[in-house]
């Protein structure tokens, strides 16, 4: 084996070997007020835009909306422990609030041992029927490069993948140590891709859906 194809074999294994540290990542805070900027963007080469527009037709410049908004961090104890939704802010007041669409991953997360267990929902009324068994997918707070995290939501299958450590710029101001990984949404017939930007301090900076519209984070 030569000794320059031996050395970039060693440091592909080093690479794929060390692990990305999640810890504080997915953290929220209770009765934290987050607001975002959504936007859609016409790409007519990727591959996702091609499928929303075989849907809804094509989109033109002029048809660009932005929109602002904003969700709470509330929490609701599950057999001792805080299991953490997010919710609009205008849809707080409801009894039974959509306390999954605006969150990155569509889900409930509860935090543990420095491990964030999920459990997709959608309604208020059904997080308030889970048990501590009912959040069974897990992030655990090492992860490597090749790892990946599934979780299961009815025909749905969610896999976070392609984990990495990034910096994000947003308008004039730069985020280093960013955690960036694809959200991949795998349904029966189809899958969209989706990206997330995540910060320690600040938490979701920046989430392209896998529709095409990207949400940035108003700090």
């Amino acid at each position: 084996m030569k000794p320059i194809f031996t050395l970039l074999l060693i440091s592909f294994l080093i690479c794929s070997c060390s692990t990305i540290k999640t810890t504080g990542y997915f953290n929220l805070k209770e009765n934290q007020i987050e607001s975002y900027n959504g936007y859609f963007i016409k790409d007519e080469k990727d591959t996702d835009y091609k499928k929303i527009e075989q849907i809804f037709g094509s989109i033109s410049e002029k048809d660009t909306v932005i929109d602002k908004t904003e969700i709470i961090y509330k929490t609701i104890e599950i057999e001792g422990h805080k299991a953490f939704y997010a919710v609009e802010t205008i849809d707080t007041l409801q009894k039974n609030p959509s306390i999954g669409p605006r969150h990155y991953l569509f889900s409930s997360l509860l935090f543990f041992n420095d491990t964030t267990f999920v459990a997709p929902v959608y309604e208020k009324a059904d997080l308030e029927k889970l048990k501590f068994k009912d959040f069974k997918y897990k992030i655990p707070p090492r992860l490597t490069k090749t790892d990946s995290v599934v979780i299961i939501d009815g025909k749905k299958k969610m896999v976070l993948q392609n984990f990495k450590k990034t910096k994000l710029s947003l308008g004039n101001k730069s985020f280093s140590n960013c955690l960036h990984f694809d959200l991949k949404e795998v349904w029966p017939d189809t899958l969209y891709i989706g990206k997330v930007w995540l910060h320690r301090q600040y938490g979701l900076l920046k989430w392209i859906r896998s529709t095409g519209r990207i949400e940035t984070r108003k700090l």
